[in-house]
């Protein structure tokens, strides 16, 4: 045993996801089902907030294939819908957000 602090752990060093990254990963990993309701709930630890995905359309391009979705999302800021679309390559296979937009 050291008297000297252990420096292994930091704070800060977990790291905080942030709700758009965890939006994504509900709607990338999601089994789409054509024309059938999806409520696919998601939950951030990290920040407290928490909804349910609502709607997910898939389309496909010449090397590209996105989804189209609605997400909800309950925080300390009250009750928020958004629409919002992720994409991936063939190249990369990996999915990115390419639009998260609140609706009026």
């Amino acid at each position: 045993m050291s008297d000297k602090p252990d420096r292994s752990i930091l704070s800060g060093s977990i790291p905080v996801s942030t709700d758009d990254a965890i939006i994504s990963n509900t709607v990338a990993e999601a089994d789409i089902k054509p024309g059938y309701s999806q409520d696919i709930p998601w939950n951030n630890i990290s920040t407290g907030n928490f909804g349910s995905v609502s709607f997910i359309r898939e389309s496909s391009s010449v090397g590209k294939v996105c989804r189209d979705f609605i997400v909800s999302k309950h925080s300390y800021d009250g009750i928020l819908q958004y629409t919002g679309e992720i994409c991936r390559t063939r190249l990369t296979k990996s999915w990115s957000l390419k639009s998260l937009n609140e609706q009026s």
